[in-house]
């Protein structure tokens, strides 16, 4: 591996090696939401049914695929506005708990696409900053070459617990990882995650810890609502990705310009944990 790169964050560990960065920030305004605060986004993501915010999730993210040329993503997601009559009765009331709990919830295509496409999704959806009083687009991502190398082989592991059809992925958009999966090493937090999926089990609901490709999409989707990016003090971990043959495991941050995809520590670490997050698939 490279050199660390600088640590640009004093309460944040540089945990992996990366590459310098040269791509240019700028991004088409169609695509620039501005800014706006944490409380305002989430006051606003309570407001009309369920159905109706559902909707408006399903259109905004097809936009943005469209935008950054996922076309098959955009075309996953608008296929759940013609499969809401196939979600139970438990699993709207749940999604409606979560959403007034201050959870988001956006449509992502199924397992096939996702392996797919990983690797053009890792490169094209990339989240909105502000920088210097204006709302830019990230720069090009840092990927791990292990990580590179599982994308363009379509490996299973990425979408492992992923439905086949599109589904709408549920979660909290915190700053940091879920409360209670930090300073815990690797094997912690995946006997922590078994707890965590009993604990918050519910009909019809696959708990899980998020993976790449979700954790790309929060980042678009919740830049685009006017925030700013998540993990820039600390790193998601994808626990159920398995290690690399030089024990690394894959996390993610924001890295003041780019998301990144790093080798790191399976040891615990104060700033390194797991985003758990919902998934609502149409019933069959």
């Amino acid at each position: 591996m490279s050199d660390p790169i600088p640590n640009l964050h004093p309460d944040k560990p540089v945990l992996h090696a990366a590459q310098e960065n040269t791509a240019t920030p700028r991004a088409e305004s169609s695509r620039v939401a501005p800014a706006r605060t944490r409380e305002e986004i989430i006051a606003s993501e309570k407001q009309g049914t369920l159905r109706e915010y559902l909707q408006r999730s399903i259109e905004q993210a097809a936009r943005i695929y469209e935008a950054s040329g996922l076309l098959t993503w955009a075309v996953a997601a608008r296929q759940l506005e013609t499969q809401m009559v196939r979600f139970s009765p438990a699993q709207l009331a749940w999604m409606e708990d979560r959403r007034q709990a201050g959870e988001i919830i956006f449509p992502l295509p199924g397992a096939g696409v996702q392996r797919r496409t990983m690797h053009e999704a890792a490169q094209k959806l990339k989240p909105q900053f502000t920088k210097n009083n204006e709302r830019q687009t990230a720069n090009d991502p840092y990927f791990w070459d292990y990580f590179e190398n599982l994308m363009k082989s379509g490996d299973s592991t990425l979408v492992a617990g992923i439905p086949n059809q599109s589904y709408f992925a549920v979660l909290q958009p915190s700053e940091k990882p879920t409360e209670g999966s930090t300073n815990k090493s690797l094997s912690q937090q995946l006997a922590w995650l078994d707890q965590q999926k009993r604990t918050r089990a519910h009909n019809d609901v696959i708990i899980d810890a998020s993976l790449p490709a979700e954790f790309m999409a929060l980042q678009a989707m919740w830049t685009a609502k006017g925030g700013e990016p998540l993990d820039a003090n600390t790193y998601t971990r994808f626990i159920t990705i398995p290690k690399s043959p030089d024990d690394g495991v894959l996390n993610a941050d924001w890295d003041g310009g780019r998301l990144g995809f790093n080798w790191g520590n399976v040891v615990a670490y104060a700033c390194v944990g797991v985003r758990v997050l919902g998934r609502v698939a149409p019933q069959n």
